[in-house]
């Protein structure tokens, strides 16, 4: 069997940005997520952030300190970058805001080993959604000056903070700290927000 080379990668032009020519193989399986600094995440059974020196390429762990769950094996299953800087982080074990400054807000939850968490959403209005097998949550989260006096790292029970909603029409949380949880609902759904043209769909 005759095996044709490949063609050597193209050359830069003078005051092109240069071109890359990559190919990256691993065993590992997830979703890579570009931030607003152009940064590259990596989603998989932990969280890493691309880091490139000297013209290689490096995955660096970011330890996140989830509170020690037995039943259930860390996995991360959605990641988002809000208006403010903060990362929202949905995972096997539960919800986690993580600030700019470093400090962590996490969501707790007994039951997250048979009902996920599997995607988070922002909208214009600054809030955050997360879906789950049971419903759909939306936060609206508070500021970093209403969070001023937390420590580095505050549990909260997510059940007990947020209010249940079953009903066919919504109204969509207004005031910080509030959590609304959507109950019943399945296939397609898409929700109005305060934009007359912006809608977040599930």
């Amino acid at each position: 069997m005759t095996r044709t080379p490949r063609p050597p990668p193209p050359q830069a032009k003078n005051n092109d940005r240069p071109i890359l020519t990559a190919e990256y193989i691993n065993e590992r399986h997830g979703r890579f997520y570009e931030d607003r600094n152009e940064k590259l995440w990596f989603l998989s059974e932990d969280l890493t952030v691309l880091e490139e020196k000297d013209g290689k390429i490096s995955f660096e762990k970011i330890e996140l300190n989830f509170p020690s769950n037995s039943a259930t094996s860390l996995g991360i299953t959605g990641f988002r970058q809000a208006r403010d800087g903060s990362f929202w982080i949905a995972s096997t074990q539960g919800v986690m805001r993580r600030l700019p400054d470093g400090r962590s807000i996490f969501y707790k939850d007994e039951n997250t080993r048979t009902d996920l968490f599997t995607s988070v959403l922002k909208d214009n209005a600054g809030r955050i959604w997360l879906t789950r097998s049971s419903g759909i949550y939306v936060f609206k989260p508070e500021t970093s000056a209403e969070l001023s006096a937390l420590g580095n790292f505050t549990i909260r029970n997510l059940d007990a903070l947020a209010q249940i909603h079953s009903e066919k029409k919504i109204s969509l949380p207004e005031k910080t700290a509030e959590i609304f949880k959507f109950t019943g609902v399945e296939g397609l759904a898409a929700y109005q927000t305060n934009s007359r043209t912006s809608k977040v769909i599930f």
